[in-house]
């Protein structure tokens, strides 16, 4: 109860030793295993129970359940199967159990079976009809879908898998603002779901509603503080308008919760270059890039904190650092073959540039002068600026002038 799991199951651990038939003692082992997420564990204790007392069908479904949360689902689906054998009037529970292994498991024909199998007995249960719905979805019959997506939202509205469900079937129908106007729909009868706040932002945020989709992301990353995708969305939001000292505080925490997350990183990287803390936003593009190499975007917001935006580094506003973090970035560049060719060499000749690399970095600019001019024109005074600094340092007067 005080949380501290480990030290309880080590005290069970020792009991069992000493009574290992009682079963009370291994079902509370398999629930703190469940608990910890140990999952392999848990599933050895229920499997344990099973056999001491294989007539008791609860540690059956204990099975099932620790089956399915270690991602056995074969052996999940075997063993509910068994269930609906040995019980000669089967629980709607247990067919709703086998049509959600079903479903997880991509089986959609048993999936359905087991949904009919509870609508013959109870007509209005919401659940069966979402799980059908969402079986004909999966099938790619999205008429018949929205047909028990929706039954299954107006009998039971506060449950928020057959809303989404509806919602992803109606933007396979290419119907989006019915979607849209079901997210509506879904948010004043399930108001406290994160999952539809979030969804419902995210529709917002596509229609272009930031300020609309702001209290939704807001709501959906209290009920889900845990939800990194939730996070990225609030901030990012936040930064668009104008909360920059919200959307800090918030990345700030999350990245105490998760330090060496490549994607939060980078985007604190961004708030921290807007206000121009440069060493500190260099350190997160260094942990962004290290955690997911190779993308193009983050390469070159790290190239520019380096160097600055608009050629800052050029045109002598922006000191640069280490040569550790020079390096750092001209590697990244180098490895990306994703990069425009000019926008690249630019960015590599300024870095061998600060790097003190003049004989690279003069290279680097002579192939971009040879460039069609059409296709230079935005970077073209950087280019010569930038040249005529190298070839200085070189001693080449006459090419610098």
């Amino acid at each position: 109860d005080l949380g501290f799991h480990r030290e309880a199951m080590e005290c069970i651990s020792g009991f069992i030793k000493l009574r290992p038939s009682d079963v009370a003692l291994i079902a509370k082992a398999a629930s703190l295993c469940s608990k910890m997420e140990d999952y392999p564990a848990a599933v050895e204790y229920a499997g344990l129970l099973v056999l001491l007392e294989p007539e008791n069908l609860h540690w059956s479904r204990l099975l099932v359940e620790q089956y399915s949360l270690n991602g056995d689902l074969s052996l999940a689906m075997d063993e509910q199967q068994d269930i609906l054998a040995r019980n000669t009037l089967p629980e709607i529970g247990d067919w709703l159990t086998m049509a959600d292994l079903a479903l997880k498991a991509g089986n959609l024909e048993k999936a359905m079976d087991a949904c009919n199998a509870v609508l013959a007995a109870e007509p209005e249960n919401a659940i069966a009809l979402g799980h059908l719905g969402k079986a004909y979805m999966e099938k790619g019959d999205i008429d018949q879908a929205i047909q028990y997506l929706s039954r299954a939202t107006l009998i039971a509205p506060e449950m928020d898998v057959p809303w989404l469900n509806l919602v992803e079937a109606l933007r396979r129908k290419n119907e989006p603002e019915k979607a849209y106007d079901s997210l509506r729909s879904a948010v004043l009868a399930s108001p406290h779901s994160p999952m539809i706040n979030f969804e419902l932002a995210k529709a917002c945020l596509e229609k272009g509603a930031k300020a609309e989709a702001l209290p939704y992301l807001k709501k959906a990353a209290r009920l889900l503080p845990d939800s990194l995708p939730v996070v990225l969305e609030l901030v990012k939001a936040l930064s668009e308008l104008g909360h920059a000292v919200d959307a800090k505080e918030i990345i700030e925490s999350s990245r105490a919760k998760w330090p060496g997350q490549p994607e939060l990183a980078y985007a604190h990287a961004g708030i921290l270059q807007d206000e121009g803390d440069q060493q500190a936003a260099i350190r997160a593009y260094e942990t962004a890039i290290a955690g997911k190499p190779g993308q193009l975007e983050w390469i070159i917001g790290y190239a520019e904190s380096l160097l600055g935006d608009n050629g800052d580094f050029i045109l002598g506003k922006n000191k640069v650092l280490s040569q550790a973090s020079l390096k750092s970035a001209r590697e990244a560049i180098e490895r990306s073959d994703s990069i425009p060719d000019s926008r690249r060499d630019i960015l590599l000749a300024e870095l061998h540039l600060a790097s003190g690399n003049y004989d690279v970095a003069c290279q680097i600019y002579q192939k971009l002068r040879d460039m069609p001019s059409d296709s230079k024109n935005e970077w073209l005074w950087r280019m010569q600026t930038g040249l005529a600094k190298a070839a200085l340092a070189l001693g080449q007067n006459d090419v610098a002038l």
